[in-house]
């Protein structure tokens, strides 16, 4: 259907973040600095993100795009709800599961928590997450014998945990991460693997 809908101008952007947080339906993302209209069937065409705008990146326009769905956007919204709640209560559930060495229930809570994250929107947890599961599957592999496909396995969830860390800016989990591989799975992980694999 033709409708009002945003445009962002993403060579006047500078990747403030404003509109994304003025958008109550979560319609922005920042990506790569930038702003983005990811989700149009979320952008009711009202404007809420037009005026704080800085640089006068985001203006209307009327084209061919998906009507406007009230009903995902609530749906959207209940999870970004529940993931506040649920992922921080989930990962500290995960730390005390291995501290108890009940490590298929420190499994089964970190797959929970991925799964509402994938659903959801936030990121915030991931990294921890994926790092959180190389750790108990180190845990649970050091019980039984060493083999290339769980070495396999956790190198992949570090990894994944390094590259957000590093999506994030976070130099101290990075480094964590990175003495971990060394001690743990002799493996030096380098930022150059994300373009090799």
């Amino acid at each position: 259907m033709i409708r009002k809908i945003i445009h962002i101008d993403e060579e006047k952007c500078n990747g403030c973040g404003i509109c994304a947080t003025a958008c109550h339906e979560g319609a922005i993302d920042i990506i790569d600095g930038k702003a983005k209209l990811v989700r149009e069937h979320f952008c009711d065409g009202f404007g809420d993100c037009l005026p704080g705008c800085p640089t006068g990146a985001i203006t209307f326009e009327e084209r061919e795009a998906p009507a406007y769905d009230e009903a995902a956007v609530k749906q959207a919204q209940q999870l970004k709800q529940q993931e506040k709640i649920e992922i921080p209560l989930l990962v500290d559930c995960v730390k005390y599961e291995i501290a108890l060495e009940k490590y298929n229930r420190a499994l089964a809570s970190i797959e929970r928590a991925l799964d509402i994250i994938s659903v959801g929107r936030s990121m915030q947890y991931v990294g921890e997450l994926h790092f959180l599961k190389a750790q108990v599957l180190s845990c649970v592999q050091n019980s039984i014998d060493k083999n290339r496909e769980w070495q396999d396995e956790c190198k992949r969830e570090c990894f994944m945990a390094y590259v957000v860390f590093g999506v994030m800016g976070k130099k101290e989990e990075k480094e964590e991460i990175y003495k971990y591989c060394l001690e743990k799975l002799n493996w030096q992980i380098t930022e150059q693997m994300m373009l090799s694999d």
